[in-house]
């Protein structure tokens, strides 16, 4: 069985939301396919690259 963990976007960045992890540690020790994605990070990464800068800076 595969798994995915999602942790939602707009959760504050500096503090990990550990929930997820938790649960994702918890599962592999039973051998589960787990993965984990946090959508917080992943807004925050593409906001902040060149094309997320460059979409803001067309916006205004």
């Amino acid at each position: 069985m595969k798994i995915l963990l999602i942790t939602p976007p707009m959760t504050q960045l500096n503090t990990p939301y550990p929930a997820t992890a938790y649960l994702t540690g918890f599962l592999k020790q039973y051998d589960y396919a787990v993965t984990q994605l946090d959508l917080a990070i992943d807004v925050f990464l593409n906001m902040v690259s060149r094309t997320g800068l460059e979409a803001i800076y067309d916006q205004r």
